[in-house]
């Protein structure tokens, strides 16, 4: 928490005066200087809540927080599907993907997704010419085994 005002509402969310009281959290410097007991203290306070729970009492008093999703949980969160940052894309020879995209809006819309990300390898060839090595160069440490450059069908 680096400042006392979120420092304090964390712990009047949490119920945790004696955190509040002691003079070796008193401040965000003097909470740095302890970090490493703080984190300890604060870690096994907090494992006795749910997230959900945690992120209600803490949002509840202004204190900035949000729960950690994995892929599936977050594909389902209520924000991601009514903003629709989740779309599919068919990939040859892989299938639909699922991908996400961008969340800035501009003038209230999401933009247009013009391409989807690149398989591993697949622009290997243009950034090494970018950086300035020649076409024959850049086949070299291909077939050296130095670089690799993605291939239709080499999946």
């Amino acid at each position: 928490m680096s400042t006392n005002k979120t420092w304090s509402a964390f712990c009047q969310a949490l119920e945790l005066d004696e955190l509040t009281a002691n003079p070796r959290y008193s401040t965000d410097e003097a909470r740095r200087e302890h970090r490493d007991e703080l984190v300890a203290k604060v870690s096994e306070i907090c494992q006795q809540y749910t997230s959900a729970e945690l992120e209600s009492k803490l949002a509840a008093v202004g204190v900035p927080c949000g729960q950690l999703l994995n892929a599936g949980e977050v594909s389902q969160d209520p924000q991601i599907v009514i903003r629709q940052l989740i779309e599919e894309w068919d990939y040859p020879s892989v299938g639909r993907v699922k991908t996400v995209r961008t969340p800035m809006m501009i003038s209230g819309e999401l933009p247009e997704t013009r391409m989807q990300a690149p398989h591993l390898d697949e622009h290997t060839s243009q950034v090494l010419a970018e950086l300035g090595y020649s076409e024959e160069e850049v086949q070299r440490l291909i077939e050296r085994g130095i670089a690799v450059q993605y291939r239709p069908g080499n999946s």
